[in-house]
């Protein structure tokens, strides 16, 4: 008697094929090539394309193209380098990527050695009329005209990430020397902030050109923003308050390490409470951190996540005081902070009824047994990283 063979629903197939996408949507390639039923199922479940490896660009990107062909489906496309070297052109994946017909909701460059050409940028704006996120990330040379160039072709951009995309700097050398003309400065900024209307989000991280002028510009041109992140741009006190008094939907800003400002009409103390919707922060505020944390807990800001780098200017009273008017806080990051102890962050902890994160860097008089009192002390928590911490 002859067994008939049972077939796997599609459903079935492609819970297994998801299986497979869930650390690599590149990992689909090769079972889009078995059959029409399993094209069909990972076109439809491959959103993303991570062209990261040099078979993608070899034999003028054929590789590449194929598979924008293949996947019609993909909202999500990230350019690596060292794919294209020193003397390829960068502009022309970009352009058959324009040219794709694909719908495309995000586009990704990272670490090119060059920045595509103004027209590129044009090119892709003609037909990508529903990419809201471009993400410019460790690109050599990005410039001012580049941001215009970005805000004139793609006016309804909602997410821009140009983070340490800049000419080589180092801290002996003046953003207002020659050098200046090779990085982006607060005139692109301010350019930019007055075509983006609709943005959202901006990560200008390590653009040592921007200063509290591009603060000023994007919060003031730019009402619907909700995220802003600026570490190593030269910010003060002044700036990042006008962005706590003006940007109303703010709900993340990272700063990092700033700078004192002499004037005393912009101060944590009456621009905090303005900041009614931030929920996650990262300021370094060096010398003076009691003073921040505690303008926050006054202004009954309800934070989810924070990061507390260094202890100078910080008290366990502080801390106390701020995490008892903070309840929500559910993500903590202490890094540097050797007033803490396995005691005292016993008795921290009953403020935090709602932790789900916490780490610890280089926090010097933690032992191990903070596991234990973490795990007994914070009934929710899901998440401990202390990394190179050795048994005491």
């Amino acid at each position: 008697m002859k067994h008939r063979r049972k077939e796997l629903s599609e459903d079935c197939w492609e819970l297994i094929l998801n299986r497979l996408a869930i650390d690599d949507f590149n990992s689909l390639q090769s079972p889009s090539l078995v059959c029409k039923q399993f094209l069909s199922i990972t076109d439809r479940i491959r959103l993303k394309l991570e062209a990261s490896n040099r078979l993608f660009y070899r034999n003028n990107c054929d590789a590449l193209f194929r598979s924008l062909q293949r996947f019609r489906n993909l909202k999500e496309i990230e350019l690596r380098d060292p794919i294209f070297g020193d003397k390829a052109d960068v502009n022309y994946p970009i352009r058959r990527i324009a040219s794709s017909g694909l719908d495309l909701q995000s586009l990704s460059l990272t670490c090119l050695r060059k920045p595509p050409f103004l027209k590129t940028f044009m090119k892709l704006g003609s037909t990508m009329k529903n990419l809201k996120i471009l993400r410019c990330c460790l690109l050599e040379c990005l410039r001012n005209h580049h941001l215009v160039a970005i805000a004139d072709a793609l006016p309804w951009l909602e997410e821009l990430d140009i983070q340490f995309s800049c000419y080589y700097w180092s801290p002996g050398r003046d953003s207002n020397s020659r050098s200046a003309r090779y990085m982006v400065t607060d005139a692109g900024i301010e350019a930019l902030s007055r075509k983006l209307w609709g943005l959202r989000k901006i990560d200008i991280t390590g653009q040592v050109g921007c200063s509290d002028r591009s603060l000023i510009a994007l919060s003031s041109n730019c009402v619907l923003l909700n995220e802003i992140r600026c570490g190593s741009c030269k910010v003060t006190e002044h700036g990042i308050c006008f962005v706590l008094r003006h940007s109303r939907n703010l709900i993340c800003f990272k700063a990092g390490h700033y700078y004192s400002s002499p004037d005393v009409s912009f101060t944590f103390e009456n621009s905090l409470i303005y900041a009614t919707s931030l929920r996650d922060l990262e300021l370094d505020p060096h010398g003076n951190h009691d003073r921040l944390i505690c303008s926050i807990a006054a202004a009954g800001i309800q934070l989810e996540k924070i990061i507390l780098y260094n202890d100078s200017g910080l008290s366990l009273h502080g801390l106390s005081t701020f995490f008892c008017a903070c309840p929500s806080l559910t993500h903590l990051m202490f890094c540097s902070i050797d007033i803490l102890t396995d005691n005292s962050m016993r008795d921290l902890c009953r403020y935090l009824p709602n932790l789900v994160s916490i780490k610890f860097y280089q926090c010097s008089n933690l032992t191990t047994a903070i596991f234990f009192i973490l795990v007994k002390e914070c009934p929710v928590l899901s998440e401990i990283e202390m990394p190179h911490k050795s048994t005491r």
